[in-house]
């Protein structure tokens, strides 16, 4: 397609007077975060486990560790499990890393660990807002899982969703548009090991994803509405990026641009 020379120097001639456009505020409406962590080991004369967890509704930066290290009466290592998260909930974007590891150490009859972390925050969007989420998940081979999802609130159906389960890793990113509406984050991360007296085991698990907010014309996701936006939504539309397909009806046409145009004076 061709779009009209007059529209798009009027469109960049109006970019010059376009105001920078900060982080687009969310509004909180539920936050849980989580780690948990825990041991256990039994022998001859000896049954006991241990236990540690930590969790926030509070909203902003947070950084907690879950460690169950298990030592027996006698002073030999049993087994541990420790999870770790650092995470924020901020007015412009969501995120988190978790980290889950599980270790037995082969010193008795029974020994099993495990750990896991949770993130979940509920959120309103009050308008239009153009987003950019990230993410990568990571488990070693065991019965071990993690996940990221972004979906709308109620909704079963995914906006996006990395994950694996026993063992693997994955990647995702994704960018566009969020109308006003409810929204949750999700990340978790669960490990567990096992062993006795002739087998150890170390089992190792991660989340992590950064969910940020834009203005709906900051096409280039770089926190400002100038010309370097309108310049790549014209590169889109004329060269078929899916980027171009702005109203998402599988084309790129005026009703793009158009569309286009809205965002970038809304």
């Amino acid at each position: 397609m061709k779009l009209q020379l007059l529209s798009v120097a009027a469109l960049l001639g109006a970019s010059l007077l376009a105001p920078s456009a900060p982080g687009q505020d969310l509004t909180v409406l539920q936050v849980t975060r989580t780690v948990q962590a825990q041991s256990y080991g039994y022998d001859y004369d000896y049954d006991d486990g241990l236990s540690q967890s930590h969790s926030t509704g509070a909203s902003g930066a947070w950084d907690q560790t879950a460690l169950a290290d298990q030592s027996d009466w006698w002073g030999y290592a049993v087994a541990r499990g420790k999870s770790q998260q650092v995470s924020d909930v901020a007015p412009d974007h969501l995120s988190f890393d978790l980290d889950v590891s599980a270790e037995t150490f082969g010193n008795h009859f029974l020994e099993d660990s495990s750990a896991l972390g949770d993130f979940d925050v509920a959120f309103q969007l009050p308008a239009l807002r153009r987003y950019l989420i990230t993410a990568d998940v990571d488990v070693t081979l065991g019965y071990n899982q993690a996940s990221v999802e972004l979906r709308e609130a109620g909704a079963a159906a995914k906006l996006f969703d990395v994950s694996v389960a026993q063992v693997g890793l994955d990647t995702g990113l994704a960018y566009g548009w969020l109308p006003p509406g409810d929204y949750q984050l999700l990340g978790h991360a669960e490990v567990s090991a096992f062993g006795n007296h002739t087998t150890t085991e170390l089992q190792q698990g991660s989340a992590s994803a950064e969910l940020r907010f834009f203005h709906p014309g900051d096409f280039d996701l770089n926190g400002s509405v100038d010309s370097s936006d309108v310049y790549w939504v014209v590169f889109a539309l004329t060269t078929g990026h899916p980027a171009g397909d702005i109203d998402g009806d599988g084309d790129f046409d005026y009703d793009d641009w158009d569309l286009y145009v809205t965002y970038y004076f809304g």
